[in-house]
Order: structure tokens, then C-alpha cells, then sequence
């Protein structure tokens, strides 16, 4: 009996608790109910609002007032207005684009060819929807990913600027008149061999002609658009011949005729930042060579960065666990104190620190 009465306060309680529930989600409706109601409320007394001030400004128009000029301004305006909306016409519009890019293309298509590149038997054409080149062949658009080598891609960048240059010239477009190339040749350069930049020292026969053909097409093209359009390129390659040697216009940086002159790095100044990292790679060689993890130290490190952690540690009167362990292992090499002694991290502290790191080496 006590177990079916159990039973009955269980199914009881499930019926209420289904009730309750039933009521909250009605509750939930009337209040949205509510909410929209006030909300279409408020809406109407504004469209009210707006009516009365629009029967207002009817009823102050002096409707006797001569309208003519307005209407024959209005009728000035009407094929304005038709023609912008037809030029800004979407459909328009991207007839428009496929019509100048199917111009462009035809440029593209003749230099790739001229330039030898691969696909350029097939029409060559921008895709401005992804942004990149594709070739049209009778199996799809092929795009420049597709398009076999380093080389290949380099040619059809510099196809597409020219081309896209050559267009905005001729129609007069607000674009700049000139373009910048960084290094178009390092394709061809074998980084462990260039030293002079001489073709020469490219291995590969064809490789050399290429460069010197993507050379003189890049003049004939600038000198075709001349005096619209200006190429800048700094490259390592230098052809020895007068069409080339005429267009530079700085000196050869090379050697120490360099962007970056050779003191900015030889005479390089070392901060915390690198103090820091010279240490975090003593640590790691600890760990790798001798088994050994200085987690005091590096837990110092972390707390109160490189300079204060080495100086707080060399001027403590008492030899570390550290020094002590590397002095057993032969290594004072890997010790902080040998690095506040070695250049050019002793420029970092101060005399004091460096005496006493010296003192502590010697009596280790």
C-alpha cells in the first residue's frame, strides 16, 4: 500500500509539474502578445503624428502659388535621373566590367605569349571575382595556382599590372601612373650562388634567357606607354649591357654599398629583449647537455626580467646552487656570471656587477 500511495503522489506531482508548465508558456504568449500589442500602438500614434504634420504642411501650400519653374526644373532633372539609374544598374554594371576585362585580357593574353609562359596558348584573363589570373582552356578555368612554376607566376603578376596599367592610361583613369617590382628575378637566383648579380651565375641556360627577355619586354612595354607610366624595380640581377646599364639609377648595392649599411649590424646594439633570449637559450642548453633544469633561476627570470634576475643574482654575496652545480660539471661557460663578462652583453651592467661576476668565476 505505501508503495502505490507513492506511486499515485509521483504521477500526482508529474501532472501538476506539466500543468505548471503548460500555464507559464501560456503566460509567455500573453505577455508577447502584450508586447506586440504596445509596439503596433506605439507605431500607429507615430504614423499618426506623421499624418497630421503632412495634412498640416497640405494645408499651409498655397496650392494658387505658380509651380511652373518647379516643373520644368523637375522635367530638366527626369533624364538625369534615368541615365544614372541606368549606368548604376547592376546587371549593367557587370556587363561592363566583363566587357573591360575581356580588353584587358587581350593584352595579357598577347604579352604571356610573348613572354613564353605556360597556358598562354589558351586566352588569359583576370577574374576579378577571386581576384587572380585564369587561363579559359576547352576543360574549364584553369587559375594561377595551376600554372606550374615560380617563374610562371611571376610573369603573369607582372602581365596583369602592365596590363591593368596600360588600361587605366589610355582611359584617362585616376590611378597612379607608375609601378613598383621587388626582386621579379629571384625565382632564377640561387640564393648560396649570387654574389654579383650577373646572369652568369645563373646554371641554367634557359633560365638566363628568360630573364633577360622578361627584362627587355618590361623596357619595350614602359617605352610603349612612355611618358605615362614609370617601372621601378630593385633586383639582384644585372645584365651587362648598355639598354640596362642606362637605367640605373643608384648605385650597385653591393658589398658595402648596401639598403642596410654594414655597421647597423656589425656594431649591433643589444638590449633587454635580447639578454633575455641569450639567457632562456642557456637554460635549454642545461637542460639538453647536462641534464640539469635551473628552475630557480629561470622562475627569476620570468618575475623580474633579464637584467635585474642576473645582476640580484651575481652581487649576492653566497654562491648559487647553480654556480655550483655548473663549476662540478665543468661548464661555468653556461653560468650568468660568464655571460656578464662576455661581450656585448657586459655593456648591459655596470662595473660593480662585472667585478663581482669575475671574482665568483675565479673563486669557484
Amino acid at each position: 500500500m505505501p508503495d502505490q500511495y507513492l506511486e499515485s503522489l509521483r504521477t500526482e506531482d508529474l501532472r501538476l509539474a506539466e500543468q505548471i508548465k503548460k500555464t507559464r508558456d501560456a503566460i509567455e504568449v500573453i505577455r508577447k502578445q502584450e508586447i506586440d500589442a504596445e509596439t503596433k500602438s506605439q507605431l500607429d500614434d507615430k504614423r499618426s503624428r506623421i499624418v497630421g504634420r503632412i495634412s498640416l504642411y497640405i494645408e499651409s501650400v498655397d496650392l494658387g502659388e505658380d509651380v511652373n519653374p518647379l516643373q520644368e526644373r523637375l522635367d530638366q532633372l527626369t533624364p538625369q535621373i534615368e541615365e544614372l539609374e541606368e549606368k548604376l544598374d547592376p546587371s549593367t554594371l557587370k556587363e561592363r566590367l566583363e566587357s573591360q576585362l575581356s580588353c584587358i585580357a587581350e593584352d595579357m593574353t598577347l604579352w604571356a605569349r610573348e613572354l613564353g609562359l605556360e597556358h598562354s596558348e589558351h586566352p588569359i584573363r583576370l577574374d576579378a571575382s577571386k581576384l587572380t589570373v585564369v587561363a579559359e582552356t576547352p576543360h574549364g578555368r584553369t587559375p594561377l595556382y595551376r600554372m606550374g612554376s615560380g617563374e610562371n607566376w611571376v610573369g603573369y603578376h607582372i602581365v596583369t599590372y602592365l596590363a591593368l596599367a596600360k588600361w587605366f592610361i589610355e582611359q584617362e583613369r585616376p590611378v597612379g601612373r607608375f609601378i613598383f617590382f621587388d626582386q621579379p628575378t629571384q625565382v632564377y637566383f640561387p640564393s648560396d650562388q649570387a654574389i654579383t648579380g650577373d646572369i652568369k651565375e645563373i646554371s641554367d641556360d634557359e633560365d638566363r634567357e628568360a630573364v633577360k627577355r622578361m627584362f627587355e619586354w618590361i623596357f619595350k612595354i614602359v617605352d610603349q606607354l612612355s611618358p605615362n607610366l614609370q617601372v621601378i624595380i630593385t633586383d639582384h640581377a644585372d645584365i651587362d649591357e648598355e639598354w640596362f646599364q642606362s637605367s640605373i639609377v643608384d648605385t650597385k648595392w653591393r658589398g658595402d654599398n648596401a639598403l642596410i649599411p654594414r655597421n647597423w649590424y656589425e656594431n649591433e646594439l643589444v638590449g633587454e629583449a635580447e639578454l633575455y633570449a641569450h639567457l632562456k637559450g642557456l637554460i635549454q642548453r642545461c637542460r639538453d647537455e647536462l641534464n640539469y633544469n635551473p628552475s630557480y633561476f629561470s622562475k627569476m627570470l620570468e618575475q623580474h626580467g633579464a637584467i635585474r634576475s642576473v645582476t640580484q643574482l651575481v652581487l649576492d654575496k653566497n654562491i648559487s646552487e647553480g654556480l655550483t652545480r655548473l663549476a662540478l660539471e665543468e661548464r661555468l661557460d653556461l653560468s650568468v656570471e660568464a655571460v656578464v663578462i662576455e661581450k656585448p652583453w657586459s655593456e648591459l651592467f655596470d662595473d660593480e656587477v662585472i667585478k663581482a661576476a669575475k671574482l665568483k668565476l675565479t673563486s669557484t
